[in-house]
């Protein structure tokens, strides 16, 4: 597999983490990826920077309203991490995304 297609491949997986409300994963999948491409940021600077934004909306989120509180509830992997024992999403964090599902991220 190319370079191109892998690359690819995490922008789709990073772009996934955002729609899920983890700024704190996306923060460090998003540092793995220019480490893991080094020339990517400048290639696809545009996309990089549209995700730190988001990474930032989605931990200032966090740090203001508790852990979890911009996890999207809706979102079919987050329904099914909350419901794996011992998993790092936990039902705190389900709950402050609760309480603080009327907050629009971007």
């Amino acid at each position: 597999m190319d370079q191109a297609l892998k690359l690819d491949r995490w922008l789709v997986y990073l772009g996934n983490l955002r729609d899920m409300g983890d700024g704190e994963a996306l923060r460090f999948y998003m540092n793995r990826t220019k480490q893991k491409f080094p020339g990517s940021a400048q290639s696809h600077a545009r996309a990089f920077e549209a995700l730190e934004r988001s990474a930032a909306s989605l931990e200032a989120v966090d740090r203001q309203h508790g852990r979890g509180a911009a996890l999207n509830l809706s979102h079919r992997t987050v329904i099914q991490s909350l419901a794996v024992k011992g998993h790092r999403y936990t039902l705190g964090m389900a709950e402050n995304a609760r309480r603080c599902a009327f907050l629009q991220v971007p």
